[in-house]
């Protein structure tokens, strides 16, 4: 399967090779599903091309940067529509079910998430209010802003994956202090990869049912 890795420079600075990058990524992929024709596109058939297809961790740091920009852009497109902000589609645009929205997806490719923080997000919010600043907008649109309730309230639990790669260090102890006794924190499953799991699916009932999933 040697011949199915993936590996070109897909840092911030070559986003021109973006089309090149993904059709290695798209033939790596249709290549081994080539070879398991019978497997649903499910978790565990892209568990097993990874384990298989053995990327390397930069070409992961890369599918996982990639994957980001498309949920990213999906996001930013959306909003921009809905509030004709005028952003990536023209504020006067009339886009239907069969309208092209090639051109809007090679603008969207290159706009970041800090794009959309500083010269979307950010603008709108200082509009409405004039005082905040971009540091407390950003801090209070995390967990720490309500943390108090969180703590406090028992109608809320939370499950978790101490390997989640989006994690900073530490912020996994500051979760269990935010949900005392009602944190269920695995020890493997990265970003949401294990909620299907018999276990995982157990632990959400029983806090449904009990209120007070335990806590491991």
């Amino acid at each position: 399967m040697a011949d199915c890795q993936v590996d070109l420079d897909f840092s911030e600075t070559s986003v021109d090779h973006i089309n090149a990058y993904f059709k290695k990524v798209t033939d790596a992929f249709s290549g081994f599903y080539s070879q398991h024709p019978q497997s649903k596109l499910d978790s565990e058939f892209l568990y097993l091309a990874y384990r298989e297809l053995d990327p390397s961790e930069y070409d992961m740091q890369a599918l996982i940067g990639m994957a980001f920009r498309l949920s990213s852009m999906n996001m930013i497109f959306t909003s921009d529509v809905y509030k004709h902000l005028n952003y990536i589609v023209p504020g006067d645009a009339v886009l239907s079910s069969t309208s092209s929205t090639t051109d809007f997806l090679k603008v969207g490719f290159r706009t970041s998430f800090s794009d959309y923080i500083n010269e979307i997000y950010f603008p709108y919010f200082l509009n409405k209010i004039s005082a905040i600043t971009r540091e407390q907008l950003i801090d209070e649109s995390s967990l720490s802003s309500i943390g108090d309730y969180l703590q406090s309230s028992d109608k809320i639990g939370l499950m978790h994956n101490a390997d989640d790669p989006i994690l900073l260090p530490g912020e996994i102890e500051i979760l269990r202090e935010m949900f005392p006794g009602r944190a269920s924190i695995y020890p493997y499953g990265g970003h949401c990869g294990n909620m299907e799991y018999r276990d995982n699916v157990d632990d959400m009932i029983h806090f449904f049912r009990q209120g007070d999933p335990l806590e491991n």
